[in-house]
């Protein structure tokens, strides 16, 4: 199916003109492969098991191994990145370049350029947009705000593992709102409001909560710290999520909701100090993903809106820095872009200049 509009076209203009430039700086994946590692090598970003930070200097045995000078070691360089087993190495960094330059990197417009499969080019350019999602928390919380997942209801047309059977994926809005009221029903009275402090709970649900911060951590690092049992932390949790007071994320792990999360209310959107901006923002992102995408799925919407920061906010963002940014996050898996789910409180990021 292809989409029309000015901003598509303009899109498809901006990754012509720089698709071949990418091409001639990394033909092919050895290429790709000896530029990660160059780039790893510069920023000082491998560490051997030893203590020792591999400096430019080094000995290579293997294609991505290197050998520590001071141990005599394997290196397993892309180990702790993203890139850990990725093979095609030149359509990662090939979507990476295109957005680093403002472009907006479609999965079925990556695979024709790499000449990969749509599944591979969906992959990276999920992984991307939770690398930027992850890059969104260690912002200052004043500069996101939260969106209901409603107010997208609209770019919600690509089917996931959410969706019912011979429904339209926009249904998954209900089914999430029908599932968190029946929670809050089962765990404490529909009439309490949402919690801005912590006196209403339970001893156990106060120990819980002060061992979380906003650093996200799972659950089995929570039992750790606690001598409640197992069932207690995973109520206490339940609760917390409910009232508002925690979020989670994926993998299990679990965080504080920021001021502006923790006042935000289900039906109605605290927009800070510009509601207007806000709003306008919200307004370009459904606009430009109806005429670029065409949709998304809800599943997905957290990821989806991380990477429309990177393309709005060119002031934060450039190929440098979200190469950066990928080479320093946490290995993330298939298996953690499948179990991915968006809340359903959204979260953008304020531009400074739109």
């Amino acid at each position: 199916m292809q989409f029309s509009g000015e901003e598509r076209e303009a899109n498809l203009e901006l990754i012509k003109k720089l698709w071949p430039i990418f091409e001639e700086r990394i033909p092919d994946d050895a290429t790709a492969l000896n530029f990660v590692r160059q780039t790893l090598l510069t920023n000082s970003a491998i560490h051997c098991h030893c203590g020792v930070t591999v400096k430019k200097k080094y000995q290579s045995k293997k294609s991505r191994t290197l050998i520590c000078k001071n141990c005599k070691k394997e290196i397993w360089f892309t180990a702790k990145t993203p890139f850990k087993r990725a093979e095609r190495l030149k359509a990662w960094l090939g979507a990476i370049f295109l957005m680093g330059h403002g472009a907006v990197v479609t999965s079925n417009k990556l695979a024709a350029l790499a000449g990969t499969a749509i599944s591979t080019a969906l992959n990276i350019v999920r992984t991307i947009g939770l690398v930027l999602e992850n890059e969104r928390h260690l912002e200052a919380i004043d500069r996101s705000f939260p969106v209901p997942s409603a107010e997208f209801i609209s770019i919600f047309c690509r089917r996931s593992l959410l969706t019912l059977p011979k429904v339209h994926p926009s249904t998954e809005i209900e089914e999430k709102k029908a599932k968190s009221e029946t929670k809050t029903k089962q765990g404490r009275s529909e009439h309490r409001p949402k919690a801005t402090t912590t006196e209403h709970l339970s001893e156990s649900e106060k120990e819980i909560f002060e061992l979380i911060t906003s650093e996200p951590i799972t659950q089995d690092q929570i039992c750790q710290s606690t001598t409640l049992p197992v069932s207690a932390v995973a109520s206490a949790l339940v609760i917390l999520e409910i009232e508002g007071l925690i979020q989670a994320h994926a993998g299990g792990r679990f965080s504080r909701r920021s001021c502006a999360d923790t006042n935000s209310n289900n039906n109605e959107t605290e927009l800070k100090t510009n509601p207007l901006a806000a709003m306008s923002l919200v307004g370009r992102t459904i606009d430009s993903t109806l005429s670029i995408r065409g949709g998304i799925s809800r599943k997905y919407l957290q990821i989806y809106l991380a990477a429309i920061w990177c393309h709005f906010d060119r002031r934060r963002w450039s190929e440098e820095k979200l190469l950066l940014a990928f080479l320093r996050a946490p290995s993330i898996t298939y298996k953690d872009i499948l179990n991915y789910e968006s809340p359903p409180l959204a979260a953008m990021v304020a531009i400074t200049r739109l």
